[in-house]
């Protein structure tokens, strides 16, 4: 993902469609420390979120459910893992930044153990579920590159981002017919 300065963010998501879904879901990967036997991952979580929030409300999405994602949380049930009780239109007006705020907030206790006295992580693997107006459940691939870039900011910063973001890297390849390995 680039953000509107050119400036690659590290931060991990995919828009994908679950199996049997009705919705595009934007999965955005946890963020983590570095530690014995792992380099940090996705230290940009926080700013990579209100980037896609803004993208998104520049496409006047709706969040139509929103879950925290992680392994230890599937097992619970969805109403368990819910971040937010409605849907959310997103429009210009929306304040991206308290918008991240309250969904970053929201996941902090779930899937903390019973009697946790800490307060629980507040970066974990989310999943939103989308409405966005012109895309379809087939336009995954799509949704994914265009979020990965900024909307008409010059053809330099176009050109740097596809050669930068995986998302529009694959994007390109479906639309050329090129397979992953190829890229």
């Amino acid at each position: 993902m680039v953000d509107d300065d050119g400036h690659v963010l590290d931060a991990e998501y995919d828009v994908e469609v679950e199996p049997g879904g009705r919705l595009l879901s934007l999965v955005l990967d946890s963020s983590s420390g570095t530690s014995a036997n792992r380099a940090a991952r996705n230290v940009q979580y926080r700013p990579a979120l209100r980037l896609l929030l803004v993208r998104l409300a520049e496409r006047r999405a709706v969040l139509e459910e929103g879950l925290v994602d992680s392994r230890v949380t599937r097992a619970l049930e969805e109403k368990e893992r819910r971040l937010f009780d409605a849907p959310i239109q997103l429009e210009a007006s929306t304040d991206a930044e308290e918008l991240r705020l309250r969904l970053c907030s929201a996941q902090s206790s779930i899937g903390q153990a019973a009697g946790a006295v800490k307060g629980g992580n507040s970066t974990k693997r989310i999943r939103l579920r989308l409405t966005v107006p012109g895309y379809g459940l087939a336009d995954s691939a799509r949704l994914a590159a265009d979020l990965s870039c900024p909307a008409d900011r010059g053809a330099h910063l176009k050109t740097s981002c596809e050669t930068r973001c995986p998302h529009v890297r694959r994007y390109l390849a479906k639309c050329l017919l090129i397979t992953k390995r190829w890229i």
